[in-house]
């Protein structure tokens, strides 16, 4: 399979779960996401790292895969600065869940994930690896 038909699965992927994490984000009911006192959703949608400039960070996940499935039918060049943006914007939350928070969001180290395999992807990672 190529690269482009590889994004797009990665970003509909993306979509669905960015997406729940938003229906989370304006929901009451995390009872699938909260398993435990260290993977508890309900901690990490209530931080001040939930939001960005007043934006529901989730909602700005849904909008970037949203903008990396239109690139990668159309200008698939751009994909990997997008997904790079993506991939720093992640971290920074991830990081925050380790040291700040010190609960994890389960869905939300999926996109991480599902971010991450964009960039790599959008590079061409395995060249690099040769």
């Amino acid at each position: 399979m190529n690269r482009k038909k590889w994004v797009i699965i990665l970003c509909v992927l993306g979509i669905l779960v960015a997406g729940y994490l938003s229906y989370m984000f304006y929901s009451d009911n995390h009872s699938i996401c909260d398993i435990n006192e260290t993977f508890d959703c309900t901690s990490v949608h209530q931080s001040d790292y939930a939001l960005f400039l007043g934006i529901p960070v989730a909602i700005l996940g849904l909008v970037g895969y949203i903008l990396i499935l239109v690139f990668a039918m159309w200008k698939f060049d751009l994909v990997k600065w997008i997904s790079l943006f993506g991939t720093l914007f992640s971290l920074r939350l991830t990081w925050a869940e380790f040291f700040v928070i010190n609960k994890f969001c389960i869905f939300c180290i999926i996109s991480q994930v599902i971010i991450m395999a964009i960039f790599l992807i959008s590079v061409k990672w395995k060249k690099y690896l040769r």
